[in-house]
């Protein structure tokens, strides 16, 4: 498993998504054009509205972790997308799982 700190900016592009997110919501993870599962927590269980920036820990699960283990370290960007639409673009800001060979 891999979790890692980053900023989230949440778009409030027209053809994005609308609705607010909570912890626990679970979009795509698209990194070097390929899209893992993952699971985001906001800090104080925030809900997070279009155009917000916000705190977030992500988790991507084992089978994402083997194929993601040595590319992902503090300053790689990344999208969250839901339905197909991106709806937020990100930066790891720090590395939290002791086992990942960038941690900082």
């Amino acid at each position: 498993m891999i979790v890692f700190r980053t900023d989230l900016q949440f778009a409030d592009d027209p053809d994005g998504r609308w609705s607010p997110v909570s912890s626990g919501w679970r979009p795509d993870f698209c990194f070097n054009n390929e899209e893992f599962d993952c699971k985001v927590k906001f800090p104080n269980d925030l809900t997070v509205y279009p155009g917000d920036w916000v705190l977030a820990i992500i988790t991507l699960p084992k089978l994402s972790s083997d194929l993601l283990y040595l590319q992902l370290g503090p300053g790689e960007q990344f999208t969250l997308r839901d339905e197909y639409k991106t709806v937020a673009t990100g930066v790891i800001t720090a590395m939290l799982d002791d086992d990942s060979p960038k941690a900082n």
